[in-house]
């Protein structure tokens, strides 16, 4: 089983170098806190290759029109990295249009439902499916040694393209992006997370540690959303 872990930080190479595989955020990520620009992911990459790690690059952001075109900058980086962790089906189309063989790694927030659903995906020329939150039964599919899963991380409940808080913010005239926030449905008693970044707004679960004992592809250790302190300390308890 492949074991991959977030990299945040270059400086962060080191400490997890006990990692079969680096996972790095893009200008393409949901999540664009920790982006690495292309000479950092060249690097990287390198640091890669001199350790015999494989380097993945996330790529779970919904695209609209207007950035497709911007795919074609980063040909050469995805042709160059070991494999994409996306959401949007637009890249399948284009690493076909542009043959680039990089392994594609589907990685949904929320969109798989049975075993049609990773037939069809395989098809298309997916090679492999990390299963998201609450799909755990998937992991019983014939399919088992092409599926991974996510372990110690906060998943995405749901993402808009929408800016929420500032948007909140606007209509309110509060000023409350530079805090952390959580929100409360009106007939739950659970809170959850509420994060805006530059390309849109997640609401997160609360830390999910999950270990299946089944002979799947890869585990992804995601510290997306997790303090490093936190990531740290549930790590150790592996």
């Amino acid at each position: 089983m492949e074991k991959i872990i977030t990299l945040k930080r270059i400086s962060d190479f080191d400490k997890y170098i006990h990692f079969d595989s680096f996972l790095i955020e893009s200008v393409f990520s949901s999540f664009s806190q920790f982006v690495f620009n292309k000479e950092d992911i060249l690097f990287i990459l390198n640091k890669c290759h001199e350790f015999n790690k494989k380097l993945y690059l996330k790529a779970d952001k919904i695209l609209i029109e207007s950035e497709i075109d911007s795919l074609n900058s980063y040909k050469q980086i995805f042709s160059l990295v070991d494999g994409l962790f996306f959401e949007d089906l637009s890249f399948i189309t284009y690493f076909k249009k542009e043959n680039i063989n990089t392994e594609l790694i589907y990685f949904p927030f929320d969109s798989l439902g049975d075993d049609f659903d990773l037939e069809t995906l395989f098809e298309y020329g997916v090679s492999r499916i990390c299963v998201p939150h609450g799909k755990n039964y998937l992991l019983n599919s014939k399919h088992l040694n092409k599926l991974g899963y996510k372990s110690i991380y906060r998943e995405v409940l749901f993402y808009t393209r929408r800016k929420l808080l500032s948007l909140y913010n606007e209509v309110n005239g509060l000023s409350i992006l530079d805090k952390k926030y959580s929100m409360q449905e009106k007939t739950r008693t659970s809170t959850q997370s509420i994060v805006e970044t530059p390309v849109g707004t997640l609401i997160l679960s609360s830390i999910e540690q999950v270990d299946f004992n089944k002979d799947i592809s890869f585990i992804v250790y995601d510290s997306s959303f997790i303090d490093d302190e936190e990531f740290d300390n549930l790590l150790e308890k592996e």
